[in-house]
């Protein structure tokens, strides 16, 4: 890795890419480099642009670079790896990996375009296990329940837990159910206080059922 540019500002994703691909051949102290670039990587964003790696690779200078689209889950540092794997193997000479989130633009009313109507030359897809292999490999994967408390810890926030035993802390029962008369309460009370329970469910729930419909309101 020779260069590195980071940009920030309410502006379209691609347009950020631009800049932050400028940015990092000027941090080469070699700006000619970005139209040697043979590949332009991309990790998936919030966006839905067609193939943004092509547009950037355009407006950079390097218009037969191959384009790649990283789906969300595909880990940032599978992508380095995998361009530095494509030039040790004398594939590629320069690869540009960048990436870019619009959601300021977006909430001031902005609307992307897309200029590119086919898709990349080759797409990425997420692996199916909830953790990459390379981050296996590299031995970086703790227990959510650590996680949750690196996040607490770097933002600030003081944390309260209550458990039976902290032996089975964050172990799961047969029965994950989120909801119920006792337990929607508690659910309410945690959204209330700003905690994640409420909002992990929304977005991970596998299924939904309305029990007891027969009877009367609990």
């Amino acid at each position: 890795m020779i260069g590195v540019g980071a940009v920030s500002d309410a502006a379209p994703a691609v347009d950020l890419m631009v800049r932050a691909s400028l940015e990092a051949a000027r941090d080469t102290g070699a700006p000619g480099l970005l139209s040697g670039v043979d590949r332009v990587v991309v990790p998936q964003g919030t966006w839905s642009l067609t193939d943004p790696g092509r547009t950037v690779a355009r407006k950079v200078g390097a218009p037969s670079a191959r384009t790649v689209l990283c789906e969300i889950g595909v880990s940032q540092q599978e992508m380095i790896n995998e361009a530095l794997a494509a030039i040790a193997g004398g594939q590629c000479d320069i690869v540009l990996v960048v990436g870019g989130e619009a959601r300021a633009f977006a909430r001031s009313g902005g609307v992307e375009v897309d200029e590119e109507s086919s898709p990349p030359d080759h797409t990425v897809i997420r692996p199916p296990d909830f953790v990459a292999p390379v981050e296996m490999a590299a031995g970086i994967v703790i227990p959510p329940v650590q996680q949750y408390a690196l996040i607490e810890n770097a933002l600030g926030a003081h944390v309260g837990l209550c458990t039976l035993t902290k032996d089975t802390v964050a172990h799961m029962p047969c029965n994950p159910a989120i909801g119920g008369t006792a337990k929607g309460h508690l659910v309410r009370e945690i959204d209330a206080l700003g905690g994640l329970m409420g909002r992990a469910i929304d977005a991970t729930a596998i299924q939904f059922k309305l029990l007891n419909r027969s009877r009367a309101p609990a």
